[in-house]
């Protein structure tokens, strides 16, 4: 498939650089779109759009999506424009109901009653809806989303024209989920859908996932995933689900053993090396910890939680010097003010003041402000003779913390308060 698209990529640049039409397929045209689309290329979206339009001038679909792209760049009109002339050529061709509908909204309109009766018309011209027509019309209906419109029944009635195929129930429970709308009605249809679709494994892994938002029985829920994976044995998904179950239950070992699964199918994740890491942590097994935090950050060298999560497990066995290292390590990668926080208190305990104070310094100007920084930073400052900085460091804190007892007696000091 890639190398499908590697091809057509390769075409598709010929033609941007000479000009020559190529014979591409409608399908073919329509690969490149979605690659444009998720690649955010807008200009070479636009020149797709274009040549579909002249190699299939009897296809609405490429007029409808030029109409498309000129709403998004605010050329309403020149989209009412193109409306008008597909109205009269394509009259019963739903894409032509839905770019109507867009405008409608693109106007910026709040005429609520008027968008339903376009809703409306479309549901019952249209019905029983295919799921690519009910998903757009689940978008639509969240993208208008206000308290004054009853998205909640809009919904329902969309869902209630849909042939309710397990693609339309999994699209209108993400639609309710999305605005916030998942209620009682939701709850009751999951046990109604995976019983009618007792095959379909999104299905149940959607269901699952929702039993364990809702918090109900464990046990329901491992023994649900694991049919799952009688099936379908390298499931992601279902093994993140039961490693995070097991691992929130303390059987870290099993959790690891799900973790792991993960990263066999998939490309290794910094992520789930962190989380075999800590799942090592609470074992009691520190080295190996330390060992797939050491991978998560080899992984991805910016990633700051895998970062912490190695300071502080020297940190805890006591190896400060270790600890240091990494930390050094870890601010190379990221310039992060909690790392340079964390630095130089490692720094402090090992009584190297001027790099301490240097780290804390690092610190204040990524935006550290909690007072106590700001005392540490004061202390060191005066400690080491710059008695100017140090004033000047108490002042901003007094402005920071201004009722602080700390504070208050640091800047007798300096008759200031």
């Amino acid at each position: 498939m890639k190398n499908h698209l590697d091809y057509l990529l390769q075409r598709f640049n010929e033609y941007w650089q000479d000009g020559r039409e190529e014979k591409f397929s409608a399908a073919e045209l329509r690969t490149l779109e979605q690659y444009f689309l998720e690649n955010a290329e807008t200009r070479k979206l636009s020149r797709l759009i274009q040549l579909g339009i002249r190699l299939y001038p009897d296809d609405p679909y490429f007029m409808v999506r030029h109409a498309h792209l000129l709403l998004e760049s605010g050329q309403t009109e020149a989209a009412r424009k193109v409306l008008s002339y597909m109205e009269l050529e394509y009259p019963d061709d739903v894409d032509v109901h839905l770019l109507r509908l867009h405008i409608f909204l693109f106007d910026g309109e709040e005429d609520y009653a008027e968008m339903g009766r376009r809703l409306q018309g479309i549901i019952d011209r249209f019905r029983p809806l295919d799921t690519g027509l009910a998903s757009m019309l689940f978008r639509l209906v969240k993208w208008v989303y206000d308290d004054r419109f009853p998205t909640k029944t809009w919904l329902d009635k969309i869902f209630a024209a849909t042939r309710r195929k397990p693609e339309d129930i999994r699209e209108y429970l993400h639609s309710l989920d999305d605005v916030s709308l998942l209620d009682q009605d939701a709850e009751d249809l999951f046990p109604e859908a995976v019983a009618a679709f007792p095959n379909d494994t999104e299905l149940l892994l959607l269901y699952a996932g929702y039993l364990i938002k809702w918090n109900k029985d464990r046990e329901d829920i491992k023994e649900l995933l694991r049919i799952i994976l009688i099936r379908d044995p390298d499931n992601v998904t279902a093994h993140l689900y039961l490693a995070e179950l097991m691992e929130a239950e303390g059987d870290y070992d099993m959790a690891i053993i799900h973790y792991n699964k993960i990263q066999s199918v998939n490309d290794p994740s910094a992520s789930i090396y962190l989380r075999i890491g800590v799942c090592h942590e609470k074992s009691g097994r520190s080295s190996e910890a330390q060992d797939f935090y050491r991978l998560a950050v080899n992984e991805d060298p910016a990633f700051l939680p895998a970062w912490h999560a190695l300071i502080q497990s020297h940190m805890q066995e006591g190896q400060l010097d270790k600890a240091i290292s990494c930390n050094l390590d870890a601010v190379d990668n990221i310039p992060n003010r909690k790392l340079f926080e964390t630095l130089g208190y490692l720094y402090l305990q090992k009584k190297y003041f001027p790099s301490a104070l240097k780290a804390y310094e690092e610190a204040f100007q990524l935006g550290s402000r909690d007072k106590n920084i700001l005392l540490v930073l004061h202390d060191l400052y005066d400690q080491n003779g710059d008695f100017h900085k140090a004033e000047e460091i108490i002042r901003y804190a007094r402005w920071q913390y201004p009722e602080d007892p700390d504070i208050r007696q640091r800047l007798q000091k300096y008759d200031l308060w």
